[in-house]
């Protein structure tokens, strides 16, 4: 893909053990940089002496899903979202949705591009179908989401369904 990493054997060791761990892990993924958010903005919580941050999103480049959320996404329709937008914010509403957290490893860097070949405007149109998509609790678990990281100076970027 357009990513890159110095260690991947590294970063799916550091998967399996932060999940073995910690079991409630829906979503799990390292640092991505070039997103369009702050880690200030979506951070909730620190796990105690570990590098672990739950978080209110994370992007769909690497990511592991615990089995539950997988079953979950198997059952969104992708056909019309070419870009891919909005597929984390459904799997990270989905984990909380379902009593799961999502975490971001802090000590895991993938570098990423900060750039983009597609249309925006093209991608959140997308996005916003999407996410029609999303269940009733997994809607109820994105407008609180969406207000932590207002709470936290960010900025949502994802449409809350009852907006549109």
């Amino acid at each position: 893909a357009d990513c890159q990493y110095s260690n991947w054997p590294a970063l799916i060791q550091s998967c399996q053990n932060s999940t073995q761990k910690i079991p409630s892990i829906g979503v799990w993924s390292p640092l991505i940089d070039y997103v369009p958010w702050k880690m200030q903005t979506m951070l909730i919580a620190n796990i105690a002496d570990s590098s672990l941050r739950v978080v209110t999103r994370t992007d769909a480049i690497v990511f592991y899903l615990a089995s539950p959320i997988v079953q979950r996404m198997k059952l969104a329709n992708y056909d019309t979202n070419l870009y891919g937008w909005g597929i984390e914010w459904m799997f990270v509403c989905a984990a909380y949705a379902q009593g799961m957290i999502t975490v971001i490893d802090s000590s895991i860097v993938v570098q990423h591009p900060n750039n983009t070949g597609y249309p925006k405007a093209e991608a959140q149109l997308q996005l916003t179908e999407f996410l029609k998509q999303l269940s009733m609790r997994e809607e109820i678990q994105g407008r609180l989401l969406r207000s932590h990281i207002k709470l936290k100076g960010g900025t949502p970027i994802i449409p809350s369904a009852a907006s549109q």
